[in-house]
């Protein structure tokens, strides 16, 4: 028998002792969803998911069929857990891979009052386009507890709380990302080793690892909140810079820890201070040859923001132009990091 989608399965061909132990899983699930605690990640219930209030996995939709019932046999647990208990949709579509986690590829949309899209693993989108809108207070749009790689596609997330977020290494290898928060980070890795290191840990940022790594395609991460939210928050972990096109906005959180260093910038980057964001308005940026690389518009204004900007077309040496209608700083890139006052 494959499932529960066609009603309830009939356990009476199973053994006194199976029959016992299906009673007992029975009851140490009451009780779990008395106490709160919830499941993360069953195979197969074709309802809305459970949990407690604040588990990242509350929203999921169960369905999918409880996996292989036999004639007088136990289930096999197999399906059990794994990284993602669901979407915030519960039409939503996707794949789960080996580690538990989910990966996607098409087109997705995901409009929902809490969590967007959530896993205990780590959530891999290769291509297609995902567009996540949530709504109410906590609602983060994409997070994987195990981390968060986009390779491809366009990801489009707009969130009250972070849009995108994990517990360990986010990474954004190639296709366009659009992450917007209106009242939190834009992206924010928490990864081991992290936020409490100057309170007694070790803050070299030597033994801790990447919270954010960007190789590839552009990534557009505005916070809309204003200071101390970031664009991209790294909680005084590293944040690694080795190619494609970066533009964010955030609070004026000045030299935080959240930009690269020298080391970890491996494509030139500059944080911009103080530059004020006009909704709508475009925002320009030349080469010393008066020649446009990038023109950007965000959809809301924020003053005395700091932004983080990162082109495949930076080299050192050169220098570069950022205009507004209101703001214009000149700045050469002498170093790998630079910051423009």
């Amino acid at each position: 028998m494959g499932g529960f989608g066609g009603g309830m399965p009939n356990f009476g061909n199973l053994s006194e002792e199976n029959q016992a132990r299906i009673e007992e899983m029975r009851k140490n699930f009451e009780e779990r969803m008395q106490s709160g605690e919830g499941f993360g990640g069953f195979g197969g219930f074709p309802m809305g998911g459970f949990g407690a209030p604040n588990d990242s996995t509350r929203q999921g939709g169960f369905g999918g069929g409880f996996p292989n019932f036999g004639e007088g046999g136990m289930p096999d647990f197999g399906g059990f857990g794994g990284g993602f208990g669901g979407f915030g949709n519960p039409g939503g579509e996707g794949e789960e891979d080996e580690e538990g986690g989910m990966g996607f590829g098409g087109k997705h949309k995901y409009v929902s009052s809490t969590k967007g899209i959530a896993s205990k693993g780590k959530i891999t989108i290769n291509s297609g386009k995902v567009t996540i809108k949530t709504s109410t207070a906590g609602a983060e749009g994409i997070e994987g507890k195990e981390g968060v790689i986009v390779n491809g596609g366009i990801v489009d997330v707009l969130s009250p709380d972070d849009a995108i977020n994990a517990n360990a290494t986010i990474e954004f290898n190639g296709g366009t990302v659009i992450a917007r928060s209106r009242g939190n980070d834009a992206v924010d890795s928490n990864p081991k080793g992290g936020f409490f290191m100057p309170f007694g840990g070790n803050n070299s940022q030597e033994d801790t690892d990447p919270a954010i790594i960007i190789t590839g395609g552009t990534v557009y991460a505005w916070s809309q909140a204003g200071s101390p939210e970031e664009g991209l928050d790294c909680d005084f972990a590293p944040l690694v810079i080795e190619g494609g096109t970066v533009f964010t906005v955030g609070g004026g959180m000045g030299e935080m820890p959240s930009v690269p260093t020298n080391k970890t910038s491996k494509q030139p980057s500059a944080l911009l201070l103080n530059i004020n964001i006009v909704k709508e308005q475009p925002i320009y940026l030349y080469d010393s040859k008066n020649k446009l690389l990038e023109t950007i518009t965000v959809p809301f204004s924020l003053r005395r923001s700091a932004s983080l900007i990162s082109s495949a077309a930076f080299q050192m040496g050169e220098t570069y132009t950022v205009k507004t209608q209101d703001y214009e700083k000149t700045f050469t890139l002498n170093e790998n990091f630079t910051t423009v006052r």
